[in-house]
């Protein structure tokens, strides 16, 4: 059972925490800054063999959960005034990014268009602060963004700098990366709709009405295992995963993970 002090549970599953580090976008080495620990101990806590995290490194992500969700939640407040420009800057892990991918993947399941700005941007970006924005939130930056546009690594990098106002994303991209992005969501609203059934039906069958937990793969292997090449991709899958959470939140729902099991032959 976990224990609780101050309502904080830090007993949880460890794909809560790689959870948390994805929707953060923190590499170990940042995640184990904010809890004052090696990027080597974080590897150690996601690690569904070795160690769990201990109480300080529980409270350090629920807090910039907390920071992160109430500057998102104004963010989308915002929405009720017209459209909304999230700010977004170039570090896709501090408070203010976080908070604005948050926003972005509420008002898109919401069906609420939105944009994005640069901080400071002298004028338009030619769309270069959503593309950093999706990217971002979609792992599709540098190798993996090239693959998914037909470009080189280097255009890629150069669609997402904001000192590099001339080179901007082409239209194929966009039409890859709004695809990809329409997945994530849709595939994020059909997880938050399905855990939330679960836990209407489990009230009215006198249960504690509790969301089941969400699938989170740790590695692509996980996700070989039990998928085929045309089920998508296990990144972008992950995305979807921490946004149900999020939505999950937001019904009122707290919202837990597991790991997927390597071996499905093991789970029949």
């Amino acid at each position: 059972m976990s224990e609780a002090v101050d309502g904080l549970t830090w007993s949880r599953s460890k794909a809560d925490l790689r959870l948390y580090r994805e929707l953060f976008g923190m590499s170990v080495a940042e995640l184990g800054r904010l809890a004052a620990v090696s990027g080597r101990t974080v590897r150690s806590w996601e690690d569904p063999r070795a160690w769990v995290p201990d109480r300080t490194a529980w409270m350090a992500v629920e807090s910039l959960w907390r920071d992160a969700d109430r500057m998102a939640s104004g963010l989308v407040a915002g929405a009720a005034d017209g459209p909304v420009t999230l700010p977004y800057g170039t570090g896709a892990s501090t408070l203010a990014c976080i908070a604005s991918r948050i926003a972005a993947g509420r008002l898109s399941a919401a069906g609420v268009a939105w944009d994005a700005s640069f901080p400071h941007a002298p004028g338009p970006d030619g769309g270069k602060a959503r593309f950093r924005l999706m990217t971002d939130m979609l792992h599709a930056g540098g190798e993996r963004g090239a693959a998914l546009f037909g470009v080189s690594r280097q255009t890629v990098i150069a669609w997402r700098n904001p000192l590099l106002a001339g080179s901007v994303p082409a239209m194929e991209a966009w039409d890859a990366l709004d695809a990809r992005w329409k997945a994530m969501v849709g595939r994020a609203s059909a997880l938050a709709d399905m855990m939330a059934g679960a836990a209407v039906r489990a009230g009215m069958d006198g249960r504690r009405p509790v969301a089941p937990p969400l699938t989170f793969y740790r590695l692509r292997s996980d996700w070989d295992a039990w998928h085929g090449p045309e089920d998508g991709d296990w990144l972008r899958e992950d995305c979807s995963v921490w946004l149900a959470a999020v939505l999950l939140r937001d019904r009122g729902l707290p919202p837990s993970a597991v790991y997927a099991d390597p071996y499905p032959e093991a789970a029949f």
